[in-house]
């Protein structure tokens, strides 16, 4: 199949879909094709599959938009896989096809992003821990900061999986999952504190509460960005100034000299 037939082929299976995403579609895979260039452009078609399936994604994509927006709008609790089947133009029966219930849906938007941020904010940690003592004191506050930078980064590559984590999934397993990566941060500042008393360093004893406060009020701050709908720019401006406030604050309690 050459290039004309593929794109003829898929501007007919996009007919179904407004024009202006339908352009927005057939631009992308022109410049695609472009890009690979006209002695690779036979094995780039074949690599991105016939027409149907390339279309099939194409909606697939759409109708993800729509079901994050119906959660958007009325939260979870307030969400009808009825509405939702009516903005894709399908059934509920059709949407029970691929979903149990309207958690398995919900659940399926966002657990990609969500789970690896956890995963490589708990690897991170667990790096940080294997460290001596003496290079982890080197580290900070360094270290710290280039974890809230990339985990920003991140939390916008991903904004609305985490725009319905922080703000539409009450009656979810996701409801608290701002606490699980609290409970990160809480392991990791005990051992930190745990190692500095047994080494005899003359810092002060905080309890798991405190240190769970200081934590919680770390990722609730970082979520804000995120709740307001703040663009990336100026919220990586805010985690910047909000990493400051707490790594000073981390040293000030502790009473080790921070510069």
């Amino acid at each position: 199949m050459n290039r004309q037939e593929f794109m003829n082929q898929l501007e007919m299976l996009l007919s179904d879909i407004s024009q202006a995403e339908r352009d927005e579609a057939l631009q992308y895979y022109n410049d695609y094709l472009d890009d690979a260039g006209i002695e690779n452009e036979e094995s780039a078609i074949r690599a991105l599959g016939s027409p149907i399936q390339v279309a099939a994604n194409i909606k697939e994509g759409l109708k993800e938009g729509n079901e994050a927006g119906e959660f958007m709008e009325n939260g979870f609790r307030g969400a009808s896989l009825k509405s939702i089947a009516a903005s894709l133009g399908v059934t509920t029966g059709a949407i029970y096809r691929y979903y149990t219930d309207k958690e398995a849906l919900f659940d399926g938007l966002v657990r990609e992003p969500a789970q690896e941020l956890v995963e490589r904010y708990r690897t991170l940690q667990q790096t940080f821990a294997g460290r001596s003592l003496e290079e982890q004191l080197q580290k900070l506050p360094e270290v710290p900061d280039k974890e809230a930078s990339w985990m920003m980064d991140f939390l916008y590559d991903h904004f609305d999986a985490f725009k319905l984590i922080a703000c539409c999934s009450s009656g979810t397993k996701y409801e608290h999952y701002l606490d699980t990566l609290a409970e990160i941060e809480d392991h990791s500042g005990r051992l930190l504190v745990d190692r500095m008393v047994e080494a005899g360093y003359p810092i002060r004893r905080l309890d798991d509460e405190l240190i769970h406060i200081m934590s919680t009020a770390l990722f609730n701050g970082m979520f804000e960005t995120i709740r307001h709908d703040m663009p990336r720019e100026k919220a990586m401006v805010y985690m910047d100034d909000l990493r400051n406030f707490y790594s000073a604050g981390w040293f000030r309690l502790l009473g080790i000299p921070f510069e």
